[in-house]
Protein backbone atom coordinates (compact mmCIF):
# COMPACT_ATOMS: atom_id res chain seq x y z
CA UNK A 1 0.00 0.00 0.00
CA UNK A 2 0.91 3.92 -0.78
CA UNK A 3 2.98 4.30 2.28
CA UNK A 4 0.87 7.31 3.73
CA UNK A 5 -1.74 5.56 3.28
CA UNK A 6 -3.13 4.96 6.89
CA UNK A 7 -5.64 2.11 7.67
CA UNK A 8 -8.34 3.18 9.01
CA UNK A 9 -12.09 1.47 9.99
CA UNK A 10 -14.54 0.98 7.02
CA UNK A 11 -17.95 2.57 6.44
CA UNK A 12 -20.50 2.68 3.47
CA UNK A 13 -18.97 4.44 -0.01
CA UNK A 14 -20.51 7.39 -0.57
CA UNK A 15 -20.15 10.22 -3.26
CA UNK A 16 -19.26 8.35 -6.51
CA UNK A 17 -18.39 10.17 -9.85
CA UNK A 18 -21.79 11.67 -10.82
CA UNK A 19 -21.36 9.90 -14.32
CA UNK A 20 -21.71 6.65 -12.47
CA UNK A 21 -24.91 7.65 -10.26
CA UNK A 22 -27.81 5.38 -11.18
CA UNK A 23 -25.51 2.50 -11.74
CA UNK A 24 -25.56 -0.40 -9.43
CA UNK A 25 -23.09 -0.67 -7.29
CA UNK A 26 -21.02 -4.08 -7.95
CA UNK A 27 -18.86 -4.99 -4.78
CA UNK A 28 -15.25 -5.86 -6.07
CA UNK A 29 -12.30 -4.97 -4.15
CA UNK A 30 -11.67 -3.46 -0.96
CA UNK A 31 -14.35 -0.61 1.01
CA UNK A 32 -14.69 3.18 1.62
CA UNK A 33 -13.08 4.47 4.69
CA UNK A 34 -12.83 7.75 6.28
CA UNK A 35 -9.54 9.55 6.15
CA UNK A 36 -8.27 13.16 6.16
CA UNK A 37 -5.40 11.97 4.86
CA UNK A 38 -3.42 14.41 2.18
CA UNK A 39 -3.80 13.61 -1.48
CA UNK A 40 -2.38 15.25 -4.55
CA UNK A 41 -6.29 16.92 -4.49
CA UNK A 42 -6.47 18.15 -1.14
CA UNK A 43 -7.50 16.48 2.05
CA UNK A 44 -9.18 12.70 1.34
CA UNK A 45 -12.66 11.78 2.93
CA UNK A 46 -12.85 8.38 1.42
CA UNK A 47 -10.05 5.91 0.25
CA UNK A 48 -11.20 2.65 -1.35
CA UNK A 49 -9.20 -0.16 -2.43
CA UNK A 50 -9.96 -1.55 -6.11
CA UNK A 51 -7.44 -3.85 -6.38
CA UNK A 52 -3.31 -4.72 -5.29
CA UNK A 53 -1.92 -1.29 -4.94
CA UNK A 54 -5.19 0.32 -6.64
CA UNK A 55 -6.99 3.14 -4.54
CA UNK A 56 -9.77 5.71 -5.17
CA UNK A 57 -9.55 8.71 -3.09
CA UNK A 58 -12.69 11.20 -2.28
CA UNK A 59 -11.57 14.74 -1.33
CA UNK A 60 -14.39 17.33 -1.02
CA UNK A 61 -14.55 18.18 -4.24
CA UNK A 62 -12.69 15.97 -6.17
CA UNK A 63 -10.16 12.93 -5.79
CA UNK A 64 -8.49 10.14 -8.42
CA UNK A 65 -6.46 7.27 -8.34
CA UNK A 66 -3.42 6.49 -6.09
CA UNK A 67 -1.78 3.68 -7.21
CA UNK A 68 1.76 1.83 -6.00
CA UNK A 69 4.34 2.75 -8.09
CA UNK A 70 5.66 -0.63 -9.01
CA UNK A 71 2.12 -1.92 -9.35
CA UNK A 72 1.10 0.62 -11.49
CA UNK A 73 4.77 -0.42 -13.70
CA UNK A 74 3.67 -4.06 -13.80
CA UNK A 75 0.36 -2.99 -14.87
CA UNK A 76 0.37 -0.15 -17.12
CA UNK A 77 1.32 0.72 -20.46
CA UNK A 78 4.11 3.04 -20.85
CA UNK A 79 1.91 5.36 -22.52
CA UNK A 80 -1.12 4.74 -19.67
CA UNK A 81 2.16 5.46 -17.18
CA UNK A 82 2.76 8.90 -18.47
CA UNK A 83 -0.48 10.23 -17.22
CA UNK A 84 0.00 9.69 -13.53
CA UNK A 85 1.68 12.26 -12.12
CA UNK A 86 4.51 11.00 -9.33
CA UNK A 87 2.67 11.50 -5.55
CA UNK A 88 5.12 10.26 -2.61
CA UNK A 89 5.31 6.26 -3.86
CA UNK A 90 2.39 6.39 -6.04
CA UNK A 91 1.46 7.20 -9.41
CA UNK A 92 -1.81 9.97 -8.97
CA UNK A 93 -4.55 9.47 -11.81
CA UNK A 94 -6.70 12.63 -11.43
CA UNK A 95 -10.94 11.91 -11.92
CA UNK A 96 -11.80 14.41 -14.43
CA UNK A 97 -9.33 12.89 -17.35
CA UNK A 98 -6.34 11.22 -16.23
CA UNK A 99 -7.82 7.74 -14.65
CA UNK A 100 -9.80 6.89 -17.57
CA UNK A 101 -6.33 5.62 -19.26
CA UNK A 102 -6.35 3.20 -16.10
CA UNK A 103 -9.45 2.15 -16.32
CA UNK A 104 -9.61 1.62 -20.17
CA UNK A 105 -6.20 -0.54 -19.50
CA UNK A 106 -7.93 -2.34 -16.69
CA UNK A 107 -11.88 -1.92 -17.02
CA UNK A 108 -11.99 -5.12 -14.14
CA UNK A 109 -10.80 -2.13 -11.44
CA UNK A 110 -14.07 -0.46 -11.64
CA UNK A 111 -16.41 -1.52 -9.79
CA UNK A 112 -19.38 1.01 -10.48
CA UNK A 113 -20.19 -0.69 -14.29
CA UNK A 114 -19.62 -3.79 -16.24
CA UNK A 115 -16.08 -4.13 -17.70
CA UNK A 116 -16.85 -4.08 -21.32
CA UNK A 117 -18.69 -0.76 -20.51
CA UNK A 118 -15.94 0.71 -18.67
CA UNK A 119 -14.08 0.26 -21.33
CA UNK A 120 -15.84 2.28 -24.28
CA UNK A 121 -16.83 4.41 -21.68
CA UNK A 122 -13.25 5.40 -20.91
CA UNK A 123 -12.35 4.74 -24.32
CA UNK A 124 -14.90 7.43 -25.41
CA UNK A 125 -13.68 9.57 -22.63
CA UNK A 126 -9.94 9.30 -23.90
CA UNK A 127 -10.43 9.82 -27.60
CA UNK A 128 -12.31 13.30 -26.61
CA UNK A 129 -9.52 14.47 -23.45
CA UNK A 130 -6.45 12.55 -24.97
CA UNK A 131 -6.54 11.47 -28.19
CA UNK A 132 -3.10 11.25 -28.34
CA UNK A 133 -3.43 8.15 -26.49
CA UNK A 134 -4.28 5.98 -29.36
CA UNK A 135 -1.59 7.29 -32.06
CA UNK A 136 1.19 4.97 -32.48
Amino acid sequence: MCSYIPETVSQPLHNVLNYAEGTPLREKAGESVPDSMDTPWGAAHTRRQLADGVFWVETEEHGGLLIEREHAKENLSVKGLSFGKYWHDCLAFEQEKDMMVVFYEHPEWYPWMEEELTEQFAEDILRRDHPDYFVM
